[in-house]
């Protein structure tokens, strides 16, 4: 497998990895140690990592460095000669349609975000966010097969590419104890990337006034991170841990999931990101924006609540319904985890992954690494 990142680990790659080397497969993990501060060599839970250089930013600036990863790493390639190669994002996928060509590998594009989509709000002109949108709609035509996140994600995808293509959701590894009993909501938490387009300035509005428990955790751009650190306060908590993630998302029991959906950044309107999964799971009440996959999903099941994004006189209301009608609150959080236990578990993906792997190196021929 290769990554961009120093897989310290990368959630969906550890996952997945994991999966492999306990069904029998020999996993080395490549990865980009941008900071320079982790182990070279490393064993976890069966994955073989490798970490490499050279050190670089996370902004733009990268792509100046993005070269010289892809050399050191692609002379572990040709060490390794793996039977297959697992990429994973845009920016890796230039290493596996090399690999294929020069040591025989097949190849497997693992589609976590559409690239070119996710770049285009952080001051990246149009035309080049357009060119780099075609390139990566003619680069996923070489892989031998692709995994997608999203069922919404097809519609980027080739007819050719649609029969090569398989869904597997980025839902949590079995980490939570389901026999808790559900707890009433006490507040709001937003855990997560902050951008101006998620609703959390809306989120802390509403629930000042409405006098609220909120509390905000995560990462992102420093001027918003500003803004969100002035108007928040004491509620404003930063980076925290997964482990401290899950008993805020307990504690709190409203977790909202909004975005913009009319955004430029398509991924958002059409993604199934961790959270809206670990939200079902513990028994929380998602709340997510119309005119997304979220709420497709939300609606039709019954399993959260659904507002107009920007509309903070929408908001509110639904808020109060979820706090003052407990019968309707307590009916969601049943069908949430319900739908977690029976459709949502991280062993369905990996019967599909075990599954892929043996019938692409079937198809293609090759001896595969399976015991």
């Amino acid at each position: 497998m290769l990554v961009t990142n120093p897989f310290k680990p990368d959630p969906r790659v550890y996952k997945e990895a994991k999966s492999l080397a306990k069904h029998g497969h020999e996993v080395y993990v490549v990865a980009w140690d941008r900071e320079g501060k982790y182990s070279e060599f490393e064993e976890v839970d069966g994955i073989k990592i490798i970490r490499t250089g050279p050190k670089a930013d996370y902004g733009v600036r990268v792509l100046l460095k993005l070269p010289l990863f892809y050399l050191k790493a692609f002379v572990w390639v040709l060490k390794l000669k793996p039977n297959i190669i697992h990429t994973h994002d845009f920016d890796t996928s230039l290493l596996g349609y090399f690999a294929r060509g020069f040591v025989g590998s097949i190849w497997i594009q693992d589609i976590h975000d559409l690239y070119s989509k996710m770049i285009a709000k952080s001051g990246v002109p149009r035309l080049v966010t357009g060119i780099l949108w075609a390139i990566e709609k003619l680069v996923y035509t070489f892989p031998d097969a692709l995994i997608i996140v999203s069922p919404k994600f097809k519609w980027v995808l080739r007819g050719s590419q649609r029969e090569r293509s398989i869904v597997i959701r980025n839902v949590p590894l079995s980490e939570y104890d389901n026999t808790l009993e559900l707890s009433v909501p006490k507040g709001v938490f937003y855990g997560g990337v902050l951008s101006s387009d998620r609703g959390i300035l809306d989120v802390i509005h509403v629930c000042s006034e409405l006098r609220i428990p909120f509390l905000i955790a995560g990462i992102g751009d420093e001027s918003f991170v500003r803004k969100i650190r002035r108007v928040a306060g004491a509620n404003f908590i930063g980076y925290i841990p997964r482990d401290e993630y899950i008993k805020l998302v307990q504690k709190y029991g409203i977790i909202p999931i909004i975005f913009d959906p009319d955004s430029e950044e398509e991924n958002s309107k059409y993604a199934l990101p961790n959270k809206f999964f670990d939200a079902l799971c513990l028994g929380a009440i998602p709340l997510v924006s119309r005119g997304t996959y979220l709420a497709e999903l939300v609606e039709f099941h019954r399993i959260g609540v659904s507002v107009n994004y920007g509309n903070r006189i929408d908001l509110k209301d639904k808020l109060i319904s979820i706090f003052t009608n407990r019968k309707l609150s307590k009916k969601i959080q049943i069908r949430a985890r319900k739908m977690c236990q029976k459709h949502f578990q991280w062993c369905y993906e990996e019967v599909k992954l075990i599954d892929l792997y043996l019938r692409v190196s079937q198809y293609l021929g090759r001896s595969s690494q399976w015991k």
